[in-house]
């Protein structure tokens, strides 16, 4: 059976050190503020595809 994690540089891919948590952290923070969020309506679409 094939292992399916993957190292790269002798990390598991997708963990990641502490500066890279923290930017990751503080972009979906961005995401609570209303001065950087454009809400997107949608219409329902009454055409057939």
């Amino acid at each position: 059976m094939c292992n399916p994690n993957t190292l790269i540089g002798g990390r598991e891919a997708g963990s990641f050190g502490p500066v890279t948590a923290s930017l990751q952290a503080a972009y979906w923070k961005l995401h609570e503020d209303a001065r950087y969020v454009e809400p997107v309506r949608y219409q329902a679409s009454t055409s057939a595809r």
